[in-house]
């Protein structure tokens, strides 16, 4: 076995150096598959495009890398030089992407958006396939210095993979410290300092058979070889798409999963070829791929199972989740890429006389293969067959390869288990294997899978519709009080902008958002959506609770920030309507870009709202976000409905008091159906205070964003962050005179009524701070008084009515019967499901059918997917 300290130090210092060039290589790759959701939206679209260019380009380099004119000279000269391109590239990365971000959508206003994403992808494909390109030159260089040498090809190439592994992981680490445009610069500096690392190695070193001949570039493995060993290419990328995707459904974000399983996929590639001497003949090749296969299929088998243990855990922090889920991914994944890593330098011993000199061609057309895998994978398979199909189809790949190597028992032992295999493991996967804890008595209704992401339709154990995406988000619920919650998102800023005629949503999710206005005359609508899946059901399956909003409104499947940049239109209203910004990518429309383009497309009275959930914050990330908003909005303004923020911005001044004039004008049936039965005192009084820009703080930038990679970590500590981003709110809100001053330039009607709102929207958050703290009989004082204060804010309402829902047993021992109980619960908000439903189920008890069939037709318009049978 060769030993390190028989290697000069020459050699020694060229593995270390090749191994870093791995490890930064790998980076890039993670880095920059991140960096293209900017463009496109959607982190599969992107990891399929970053993976196809990497291997693209690496593939074509080292077949490039044999010409005659490159092995003529230094090898170790060459391997510096692009290991410096590579550096240069990656510093210049950032600006080429907005480059060509900021050129593509704008001079192609008016072409399709499919036309756009072509164009786009082509560039891109080739801007990562130039470094990856630089990369796979030095494979053939770094080779040809250690030709003739007893240094085998499998320890080369295994510690080139093994400082990938480290690479890969590496973004996990420092892009929630540096974000990606610092992290992308250090690493482009590390490849530089490789590259002057190898420039001076070259100049001391003098090869040992420098008056050797140069070596023929021509190969003596045949093409058939070369065409099946691209094909194992094609399942080794197919397997690792595949896996990204599922796992990313029920892991952590996109590009920490793509990061851990292609560190495992790397691991497991240097562990099996520094254990490919074990094998030596072409009956082990069936072996290892029945193995692969095998192995791939059981994961798929078990998978549930891990879905299960991964929702049961409780993590306690990011970093935590990330080491628990990698080594559960690296036990799941790990068999089968040892596999993969042991038959690149097994092929290569079998059919090449000079592993060192022929190795490349190999390695090119395992690379060919694996980039043509990478794009029908994720842009063909898995959109048109589904995941579990799609890893028949890998299986089917090695099953062929190992027939065609050894045609012997085990090669056919191999399409076996490929084929019989495959009718156990190609059933796709339900929400409920997915999320067996959560969704276990879920039902689906309907299921898209697209390149951009999987959409599913779920109906809970109760029938009440859930929205899913990428299952770790639920978009929406067609349950009642999320209805009502949803609609608000459209009834404020038409409350504050009741003249607009043209609105525009950016984001549809299940079009309930927009349905809260979709039935005013004179309003146009257009609502932008990246989801085809959640279009889809839009139309078909929310159509009961958003008021067919999908034939009113015009909806277009694009991404909500490239919309607003391509679009001619100015809108009188703008909601964002936004949730999980932690995923990645989703926090793009809340960069100052975005909020830049949003300001652009606002008439001169128009008023833009971008919609937070307090949940899905800290108090830094809250300010950051509020600051990036100042930054752009002079007029900016923080309203705050229930357990959800909207910051507003304007062109002009907020002036309550014109708005107020205007609704004076409408009947109450409008004014009723606008402010969603609350009344327009309610609206009003769930101001705050204006936003404020702080130059200490930064702001959420597209291509250095903030927000983005501090946001993972707050799911851990959700309950403590929502607390004190609550509290400070609660401080920092204006005073009722100082809101009179700023809002009102004209006397208002009914002073007194809205002071009583004011206060009562103030007692809403208290009472939440302390009943989260324990405090509940401050909180219920709190309740009763804000109730007092304005019975028409339903979150007072809704506070005070639960209370009373669940002190039942209190109210039976005082003397009322169970139905009085209830009346009394339903005299303070008349749509109180839980109340309805025992109301159903006590006069079914006692057979006043006809009562029950009235209750029975109320709870239908509360919950239409509900089943309220006998």
């Amino acid at each position: 076995m060769l030993r390190f300290s028989s290697l000069s130090s020459a050699n020694r210092l060229l593995l270390a150096l090749y191994f870093i060039s791995g490890f930064s290589a790998l980076a890039f790759e993670v880095l920059w598959a991140r960096s293209l959701t900017q463009l496109f939206g959607s982190s599969v679209f992107s990891v399929s495009i970053t993976v196809s260019a990497f291997l693209a380009g690496l593939g074509l380099g080292s077949y490039v890398g044999r010409t005659r004119f490159l092995l003529k000279h230094n090898p170790i000269l060459v391997y510096g030089v692009v290991e410096i391109f590579v550096g240069v590239y990656a510093l210049a990365l950032s600006f080429l992407l907005s480059s060509i971000d900021s050129f593509s959508t704008e001079l192609m206003v008016g072409i399709s958006n499919s036309i756009l994403y072509l164009v786009q992808f082509v560039f891109i494909f080739f801007l990562l396939s130039v470094p990856a390109f630089a990369m796979g030159l030095g494979f053939p260089a770094v080779l040809r210095q250690f030709s003739g040498s007893n240094t085998s090809v499998g320890l080369i190439y295994g510690l080139n993979t093994l400082g990938g592994v480290f690479g890969a992981l590496c973004p996990l680490l420092i892009l929630p410290v540096f974000g990606w445009k610092t992290s992308n610069l250090v690493l482009g500096l590390a490849a530089i300092l490789v590259g002057l690392g190898a420039l001076f190695l070259s100049r001391n070193v003098m090869r040992a058979n420098q008056t050797a001949a140069v070596p023929s570039p021509t190969s003596k493995y045949p093409r058939n070889v070369l065409f099946m060993y691209a094909l194992v290419g094609f399942g080794v990328i197919s397997l690792e798409i595949i896996w990204t995707r599922l796992f990313g459904m029920v892991l952590l974000r996109t590009e920490y999963v793509m990061a851990i399983i292609l560190a495992s996929i790397l691991l497991g590639i240097a562990m099996g070829s520094f254990v490919s001497k074990l094998f030596s003949n072409k009956n082990a090749i069936p072996i290892i791929c029945i193995g692969i296969v095998s192995y791939a299929y059981l994961v798929t088998l078990i998978f549930p199972s891990a879905s299960y243990l991964i929702e049961s855990q409780k993590f306690a922090g990011l970093y935590s989740a990330l080491l628990q889920q990698g080594v559960l991914v690296l036990l799941l994944t790990l068999p089968c890429t040892i596999g993969f890593g042991a038959l690149f330098p097994l092929l290569s011993s079998l059919y090449g006389d000079n592993p060192h000199a022929e190795s490349p061609r190999l390695y090119a057309s395992n690379s060919l293969g694996s980039a043509i895998g990478g794009l029908v994978t994720g842009f063909v398979l898995i959109p048109v067959l589904g995941v579990s199909a799609s890893i028949v189809v890998a299986g089917l790949c090695f099953s062929a390869f190992s027939l065609f190597i050894s045609r012997n028992v085990y090669s056919y032992g191999a399409l076996c288990v490929a084929l019989l295999g495959g009718i156990f493991v190609g059933k796709d996967f339900g929400v409920s294997d997915l999320l067996p804890i959560s969704m276990k008595n879920s039902e689906t209704v309907f299921a898209r899978e697209t390149a951009l992401g999987t959409t599913h339709v779920v109906s809970d154990s109760i029938g009440d519709r859930l929205l899913l995406g990428d299952l770790q988000r639920m978009d929406a619920s067609s349950e009642y009080t999320a209805v009502q919650v949803q609609k608000n998102q459209s009834r404020l800023p038409y409350i504050l902008n009741p003249g607009a005629k043209e609105i525009l949503f950016l984001g549809v999710g299940t079009g309930i958002s927009i349905s809260g206005i979709s039935k005013l005359p004179h309003i146009s609508i257009d609502a932008v959506e990246l989801s085809k899946g959640a279009l889809e059901a839009t139309k078909n399956y929310f159509s009961e609770v958003n008021d067919n909003v999908g034939e009113k409104a015009r909806l277009f499947l694009e991404d909500g920030r490239r919309f607003l940049k391509r679009s001619q239109k100015t809108y009188d209203i703008i909601v964002g309507d936004l949730f999980h910004p932690d995923l990645i990518g989703r926090g793009d429309l809340l960069s100052i870009q975005s909020f830049q383009q949003a300001k652009k497309k606002l008439s001169s009275n128009g008023v833009f709202v971008q919609w937070i959930a307090l949940n899905q914050f800290d108090e830094y990330s809250f300010r950051v976000i509020e600051n990036t908003f100042a930054s752009v909005f002079e007029h900016g303004y923080i309203f705050v409905d229930g357990f959800r923020v909207a910051l507003v911005g304007k062109n002009e001044q907020l002036n309550l008091a014109a708005v107020f004039k205007i609704f004076e004008k409408l009947d109450d049936s409008q004014k009723d159906y606008i402010s969603g039965g609350e009344g327009i005192e309610t609206w009003f009084s769930r101001y705050w205070r204006k936003v404020k820009r702080d130059s200490r703080l930064p702001v959420q930038d597209l291509w250095s964003p903030v927000v983005e990679f501090a946001l993972p970590r707050i799911r851990f500590k959700q309950e403590e962050n929502f607390r004190n981003l609550t509290l400070a709110l609660l401080r920092s809100r204006d005073s009722f005179e100082t809101y009179i001053k700023d809002l009102f330039q004209l006397p208002i009607k009914s002073p007194m009524s809205l002071e009583n709102a004011y206060k009562a929207s103030s007692l809403n958050m208290a009472l939440w701070l302390a009943e989260s703290g324990g405090k509940m009989e401050e909180s219920q004082r709190m309740v009763q008084l804000a109730y007092g204060l304005n019975p028409l804010d339903r979150w007072s309402g809704f506070a005070l009515a639960d209370r009373l829902y669940g002190s039942q047993s209190a109210a039976t021992e005082a003397g009322y019967s169970k139905e009085q109980a209830l009346a009394k619960v339903l005299s303070i908000r008349p749509d109180h499901v839980e109340a309805l439903e025992d109301l159903l189920a006590l006069y079914r008890e006692g057979g006043n059918q006809a009562e029950a069939q009235e209750i029975v037709a109320r709870l239908r318009r509360l919950n239409p997917y509900r089943t309220y049978d006998n």
